[in-house]
């Protein structure tokens, strides 16, 4: 019983991190659609609603988050870096 319930749990820790890594993902991705677009009740003849602007704006935020991302998945591979993984390294600082 003791194994049924350690499992059951791993699987349970596993699909909310899940879930809310899902969140996360929808929102960023709704944030950065909403980057393009006018706000609701907002004057849509200011300087910073110029089309001009807001594709600015969302390609600006399209590469920080690509960039947020190659980051990501360059860092999981960090510990078999040969340089700055090794103790010494964290000694230093």
């Amino acid at each position: 019983a003791c194994s049924i319930i350690n499992r059951f749990t791993r699987i349970a820790g596993e699909l909310f991190g899940m879930l809310i890594a899902m969140l996360f993902m929808q929102q960023a991705i709704k944030g950065l659609v909403d980057e393009f677009r006018i706000p609701k009740r907002e004057d849509t003849k200011l300087v910073e609603f110029l089309p001009s602007w807001r594709f600015a704006n969302g390609m600006f935020a399209l590469v920080l988050s690509f960039g947020l991302l190659l980051t990501a998945l360059k860092s999981r591979k960090a510990r078999s870096w040969r340089y700055g993984s090794g103790k010494c390294y964290i000694k230093a600082l």
